[in-house]
């Protein structure tokens, strides 16, 4: 696939994901995590409110902030959530080291409560196209995916899974759109003038961006290479293949090295 037809890559959204042993009771910890990360998130946390035999992959409380990071934490993890869409790569990368950083130093500082097992991150990374028009999925038809060509060919995707030493890794590549939300565009149908419905026909916005998504998850299996004592050398060599990954090798497997 040939690179010129792209903008320069941004990051959309940054996840890392903190996996531990179960802590059934950890709505009690409320307190204790606002407190000791209110550097990072801002807002007063929020309890999600959910029976307690609920499934423990559900968040028992959200902590947030106003410059659009979470962290949701539940029995079995603690997930850390940033929209870097407005900022370089450099300071979403930066942005990405720190605060994860410091919410490891957070739950590695308590280990006879939460007993860190293993770590998973993704980042979801966006080529915009130059020309929104180019149609996009037929490169990766073409590229990637050996099919048959149809005139109504509408879409095309592909995941790519592989592991290396102790570690797993995803690449999920896609085409996305992006549309302006046009109000003068609206019909509004009602045969009641108290309560009208407004009727918003989606092809009547003007697309303002399209391009590739190049959705990268890398897992740590929990099985391998695991031990109490090392885990603090785990989180350092994923946070460090994330970011290498990011930097220097987000785009290999989508443009062909000349």
């Amino acid at each position: 696939m040939d690179k010129s037809l792209f903008r320069d890559f941004k990051i959309i959204e940054s996840i890392f994901e903190f996996m531990y042993y179960p802590i059934m009771d950890i709505h009690r910890m409320v307190s204790d995590f606002e407190s000791n990360l209110l550097s990072i998130f801002d807002n007063k946390a929020t309890e999600t409110m959910v029976p307690r035999n609920a499934p423990p992959n559900i968040p028992r409380f959200v902590l947030s902030s106003k410059k659009k990071r979470v962290l949701e934490v539940g029995p079995v993890s603690a997930t850390y959530k940033s929209n870097t869409e407005s900022l370089t790569i450099v300071q979403a990368v930066d942005l990405y080291q720190e605060k994860t950083r410091a919410i490891f130093k957070y739950l590695n500082s308590k280990p006879d409560i939460v007993k860190l097992e293993s770590f998973k991150t993704t980042n979801l990374i966006h080529y915009p196209l130059i020309k929104v028009d180019y149609p996009i999925e037929d490169d990766i038809r073409d590229n990637f995916l050996k099919v048959e060509k149809t005139a109504d060919f509408k879409a095309a995707s592909l995941t790519i899974v592989w592991k290396s030493g102790h570690s797993r890794f995803t690449n999920v590549i896609d085409a996305y759109e992006k549309k302006d939300i046009n109000m003068s565009a609206k019909e509004i149908i009602s045969s009641d003038v108290d309560s009208p419905l407004t009727r918003i026909p989606i092809s009547s916005f003007k697309v303002s961006e399209r391009g590739l998504v190049n959705k990268i998850i890398i897992m740590q299996d929990p099985d391998e290479g695991a031990s109490p004592g090392n885990i603090g050398d785990r989180f350092n060599q994923i946070l460090d293949i994330t970011v290498d990954k990011i930097k220097n090798h987000a785009d290999s497997f989508i443009f062909k090295e000349k």
